[in-house]
């Protein structure tokens, strides 16, 4: 298609709207980002004044086509977190452990003093405590929102309900320590409810497992009566009774766990430190033997090895997929609050709109990261930049951008293709984790040095490829271990070695 060479992104917004839905009206309009073909896999955020901008600084032929791809941006957008709203008391040991449920409405954490907690993201009150035998190294929500599982050292695994505010059941599930937890998408599943997870061990084994499920009989009350028994628990958790009362009150969730069994183990030579369930049934697993293993994750094929990934040349850390942030959520979003298989697999249709290959992508103590796409990853391409061991690595909800973390006090933003983006420079210690508002705007990182930082993550938009922080979040009084950004954008959770939890909001 030839357009004009003073073409701005608002021009080529309403050219695909055109194109799309024949609608150009601001009330309809969809907005999107743009990104331009340099040549192979190199993309450039295409937001400059206009068209002859770009072409005079990325050096481009008029005679060429140049290829350029939109993706749509969120039409929800986040405000910054810079405050610190509430201190959440009650662990007495380190925080590892911070997550939001997939629909916003709980916090769960967990750590060295072999608790888990459960928090009411929205009154910031406890709600309930239930208890491990060793330090609890590992949590997973499940996508439908009715299973949190926790894993320890000594290699129990526990199924709660936050709802119900119970245990639901306990497997040993390894002779090692778990080291990681991952539940199977909704859309995946023959019903409203997560059916499998899967965990890996120090023991160098992946276990698959299937969760039987039950229907409880309650009564049905209005939500009135609800609130008040939810209420009632937090206040008697509150006075320092027993969890047991708590429990006894909210019975809300009809939705129980009544069974896990195991399906099927897997083994690596080596302890496995990470393991994945992608959006298209595909289970990866890595640790310190320096390979990636992807099985089926098919009913039908469960556990079968497909193929085995070579490239690191020291021990895995840690893996993330493009597809995180919506099988995280699952059917949840700003205007849907119900667990649903069709509207996980319609959110899931959609992401693959603009997304339509999986990406996955590895980092390790080899101090690189490999991109690896194509059928079963046999594409694969390495990255390199970062000084010292990279321990974390997030994909932002769009798809479009990853963020890596490393111990070298540096956060590198790169393109899905692997495209170098720019460097966050700011923290003075090793950066631990971070997590990306549900927009795509924001990305939020926890740190040795006792901070959280905010970035506003606009890649490749300027000449200069290094940013300060947006906000830096003082106040803990020692490392910072954990964090997560609600999928509904309202608040930062950070979990730190100084035993509390913070809130931050705008």
């Amino acid at each position: 298609m030839d357009v004009s060479i003073d073409l701005t992104t608002d021009n080529l917004t309403d050219l695909v709207n055109q194109l799309i839905s024949g609608d150009d009206e601001d009330n309809k309009k969809q907005m999107y980002n743009f990104y331009a073909n340099l040549g192979g896999n190199k993309e450039v955020e295409f937001d400059h004044a206009d068209l002859a901008d770009f072409i005079m600084e990325h050096h481009v032929s008029t005679e060429d086509i140049l290829k350029i791809r939109y993706s749509p941006q969120s039409v929800f957008q986040v405000r910054s977190v810079s405050r610190c709203t509430d201190t959440l008391p009650g662990h007495t040991e380190a925080i590892l452990h911070v997550s939001y449920s997939p629909n916003g409405k709980y916090l769960a954490s967990g750590g060295g003093d072999t608790t888990v907690r459960f928090w009411d993201s929205f009154t910031n009150m406890p709600r309930y405590t239930g208890k491990h035998k060793n330090h609890v190294l590992c949590t997973a929500w499940s996508p439908c929102g009715h299973v949190f599982m926790s894993a320890d050292l000594v290699g129990d695994i526990k199924a709660w309900s936050p709802h119900n505010l119970r245990e639901c059941c306990s497997v040993r599930g390894h002779k090692g320590h778990v080291s990681s937890l991952a539940f199977e998408p909704l859309h995946l599943s023959t019903s409203d409810v997560t059916e499998h997870f899967v965990s890996s061990s120090k023991d160098c084994l992946v276990n698959i497992w299937k969760i039987a499920h039950a229907v409880m009989n309650h009564n049905d009350k209005s939500n009135n009566e609800e609130e008040k028994e939810e209420a009632t628990a937090a206040a008697t958790t509150i006075k320092g009774k027993k969890d047991k009362a708590a429990t006894k009150i909210s019975k809300k969730d009809k939705i129980k766990v009544t069974k896990i069994h195991k399906v099927i183990s897997l083994a690596h030579t080596a302890p496995v430190e990470v393991v994945k369930w992608s959006g298209e049934g595909l289970i990866y697993s890595a640790g310190r033997d320096r390979v990636i293993k992807i099985w089926s994750g098919q009913h039908n094929e469960m556990g079968k090895l497909l193929r085995t990934l070579s490239g690191h040349g020291h021990r895995i850390n840690c893996l993330a997929l493009n597809c995180d942030y919506v099988t995280r959520t699952g059917p949840f979003s700003f205007t849907n609050k119900v667990a649903s298989r069709a509207k996980a697999l319609e959110h899931y249709q959609k992401f693959k709109e603009s997304n339509p290959n999986e990406i996955l992508v590895s980092g390790s103590d080899d101090f690189s990261l490999f991109v690896w796409s194509g059928h079963l990853c046999k594409e694969k391409k390495r990255l390199s930049g970062h000084q010292l061991l990279i321990n974390a690595i997030s994909f932002s909800p769009c798809g479009s951008y990853f963020a890596s973390a490393s111990f070298d006090k540096k956060i590198k933003i790169w393109s899905a293709s692997g495209a170098f983006l720019r460097t966050l420079t700011g923290h003075v210690g090793a950066v631990y984790c971070v997590s990306w508002s549900c927009d795509s705007r924001f990305l939020v990182s926890a740190s040795k040095d006792s901070t959280a930082k905010v970035w506003n993550v606009s890649a490749g938009s300027k000449k200069d490829k290094k940013s300060s922080a947006l906000e830096t979040l003082p106040g803990h009084a020692d490392e910072v271990y954990a964090l997560d950004w609600s999928p509904n954008g309202n608040s930062v959770a950070t979990g730190s070695k100084d035993r509390t939890i913070k809130i931050w909001k705008h």
